[in-house]
C-alpha cells in the first residue's frame, strides 16, 4: 500500500437484507509524488461514497469482486494524511450469507487499528474468530470490537443464529 498507516478505525454497521454502512478514518504517511492513493479494499457494491479531509479532492472506487477505494490528493507533495471515508452499499454474498447467518471477511491492516462491527439486534452471536474481541449489546444491536495494536492480517468470522 502506498499509505503507511499510523492509526485507523473501521466502524461497520451491517443492516438487514445484506446492506452495510461503514465509516473508516485514519492517518498515516504517504510517498511524495503520488496523487492517487489506495486506501483499502472491501467486497461491496457501493451506492453512496463520501470523503472528508483537508488535503483530499475526491474519492473513487474500482468495481470488481473486491471494490478498491482510492482518494485523489489536492497536492502530491504532502507527506502526512488524515481522512474520513464513509460509504453505504450491498455486501457481497461471500461476506454476509444471510441464509446461513455467517459473516466472513478477509482483511489486512497495518499499524494500530480499531475494528468495530455492529449487527442487528435480531441476531444472536454464536461464535467469533479471531478471539480478543469485546462484545456489547445496545439499542442499535450487537457490537463486536477488536483493538489490534500492531495490525492484523487474517479472516474475521462471525456465526449467528
Amino acid at each position: 500500500m502506498p499509505i503507511r498507516y499510523q492509526h485507523t478505525t473501521w466502524n461497520e454497521e451491517v443492516l438487514t437484507h445484506g446492506e452495510v454502512r461503514v465509516l473508516f478514518s485514519g492517518r498515516g504517511w504517504i510517498d511524495k509524488g503520488e496523487d492517487v492513493i489506495e486506501l483499502f479494499s472491501y467486497p461491496v457494491d457501493p451506492h453512496y461514497l463520501a470523503v472528508k479531509g483537508e488535503k483530499i479532492s475526491g474519492i473513487f472506487c474500482e468495481l470488481s469482486d473486491v471494490c478498491i477505494f482510492k482518494i485523489v490528493l489536492k497536492d502530491p507533495t504532502i507527506e502526512k494524511l488524515k481522512f474520513r471515508v464513509s460509504f453505504r452499499g450491498k455486501i457481497k454474498k461471500n461476506v454476509m450469507d444471510i441464509e446461513r447467518k455467517v459473516y466472513r471477511c478477509r482483511m489486512r491492516w497495518e499499524g494500530k487499528h480499531l475494528h468495530v462491527i455492529t449487527f442487528p439486534a435480531k441476531y444472536q452471536i454464536v461464535n467469533v474468530s479471531p478471539k480478543g474481541y469485546k462484545l456489547s449489546r445496545g439499542r442499535n444491536g450487537v457490537t463486536l470490537s477488536w483493538l489490534w495494536k500492531k495490525g492484523f492480517s487474517g479472516e474475521v468470522i462471525v456465526k449467528m443464529k
